[in-house]
C-alpha cells in the first residue's frame, strides 16, 4: 500500500516494464525445477534423468526456490534504483 499511496505508482510500472521478461523466464525455470522435483522416478521417460532426479531431488527444489527469490530480490534492487 505504501507505494500507491507515495505516488511511487509510475516507478513500480517502470520496473515492470524493464524486468518483466527477466522476471517471466525466472519464475519459468522455478516452475520448470520445481516440476522435475516432484516428477517420481517412475514417471521419467529417460531412466537416468529419473535416477539423477530422486538422488538430488530436495536440491532441486531449493534450486527452484532460490531461483525465484534471486528474481524477486532483483525486481526489489531495480524497483529502488528507479
Amino acid at each position: 500500500m505504501l507505494v500507491f499511496e507515495s505516488g511511487h505508482l509510475h516507478e513500480l510500472k517502470e520496473a515492470l516494464g524493464a524486468g518483466f521478461p527477466a522476471l517471466l523466464v525466472t519464475v519459468g525455470l522455478s516452475l520448470v525445477l520445481l516440476v522435475l522435483a516432484l516428477i517420481p522416478r517412475s514417471g521419467s521417460a529417460v531412466p537416468l534423468v529419473g535416477d539423477l532426479i530422486v538422488t538430488r531431488r530436495r536440491q532441486v527444489a531449493i534450486a527452484a526456490g532460490s531461483v525465484c527469490l534471486s528474481a524477486a530480490i532483483g525486481f526489489v534492487v531495480a524497483f529502488w534504483a528507479l
